[in-house]
C-alpha cells in the first residue's frame, strides 16, 4: 500500500495528511504514477471509529493555522475528494489539510453501530487528538 501504517488500537478510516511544501497529486489518486513534484510527502491510514490512534507527532499540524478537514458524503469516501485535494488555488502551502474515512464507509473497518452521534463522536476525538479546538470543515451531505 502506498498508505503508511500509524499504530494505534483500532483501524477504520483513511487520514490524508499533508504539511510542509505544497505538493499535493499522485498519491492520493493511487493509480500508480509513483512520485512526482506534486506528491505529498506524508499520507497515513488513521482510524476513526471507537478509538483514535495514539499521536503521531509527524502527522500532527506543525503551525498555529487551524488544520482543514474534509467529510465526505453517505456512501461516499476520502478518495472522492482527491481532485479537490490536489488544487493549488485552493489550499494555501503548508496548510495542514485531511480527508477521513468516516466509519463503514471508503477504508474504514465495519463497526456495529454507525449513528450521526458516532460519526460525530468520532470526529471530535479526532480533532482532540490533533490538539486543536478549531478547524476548517468541508463537507458533502452527511459530511
Amino acid at each position: 500500500s502506498r498508505l503508511g501504517q500509524v499504530a494505534g488500537d483500532t483501524v477504520s478510516g483513511i487520514f490524508c495528511a499533508y504539511r510542509g511544501k505544497w505538493s499535493i497529486g499522485s498519491r492520493i489518486l493511487g493509480r500508480g504514477l509513483g512520485p512526482s513534484p506534486r506528491t505529498p510527502s506524508r499520507w497515513s491510514h488513521v482510524r476513526l471509529s471507537a478509538k483514535v490512534p495514539s499521536r503521531n507527532r509527524g502527522l500532527l499540524p506543525t503551525n498555529d493555522k487551524p488544520p482543514t478537514v474534509i467529510l465526505h458524503g453517505l456512501l461516499g469516501s476520502a478518495s472522492n475528494w482527491r481532485t479537490f485535494m490536489g488544487r493549488k488555488d485552493v489550499f494555501q502551502e503548508g496548510q495542514y489539510v485531511a480527508a477521513i474515512d468516516l466509519r463503514n464507509h471508503g477504508s474504514s473497518g465495519w463497526s456495529d453501530s454507525m449513528t450521526w452521534h458516532d460519526m460525530y463522536d468520532d470526529v471530535l476525538e479526532y480533532f482532540k487528538e490533533l490538539g486543536v479546538d478549531k478547524a476548517h470543515l468541508i463537507g458533502h451531505s452527511m459530511g
